[in-house]
């Protein structure tokens, strides 16, 4: 249940993950090689002190009932394009009801 008042929220989360959301393909949190859809997120990053240089980075939003246990930073997670990616911070998103998990590539 999202943290969201009013009747429906819940439905209308969902509603709004499928839309926008990606298939991926989960290893941990319970999955092994599962598909699931995630919204993906690849914005800027904190700024580096350096020349040149930019970092990106990159969420991957689950719902909490997409996942049968909590994420963990030993998930791997392979988008569409065949990347596989690194769980690197875990953020319990309880207003929204999911779980972003940032990650890198592995």
């Amino acid at each position: 249940m999202s943290g969201i008042p009013g009747a429906g929220a819940d439905a209308a989360l969902a509603r709004l993950h499928s839309r926008l959301g990606a298939s991926v393909t989960v290893t941990g949190a319970g999955l092994t090689a599962a598909s699931r859809l995630a919204v993906i997120s690849n914005a800027p990053g904190d700024a580096f002190q350096g020349a040149g240089r930019t970092m990106r980075r990159v969420t991957f939003h689950f719902r909490r009932a997409d996942l049968p246990a909590a994420p963990t930073k030993t998930m791997t997670i392979t988008d569409g394009s065949a990347t596989v990616w690194r769980a690197i911070d875990i953020i319990n998103r309880g207003d929204v009801d999911g779980w972003d998990v940032v990650a890198e590539r592995a």
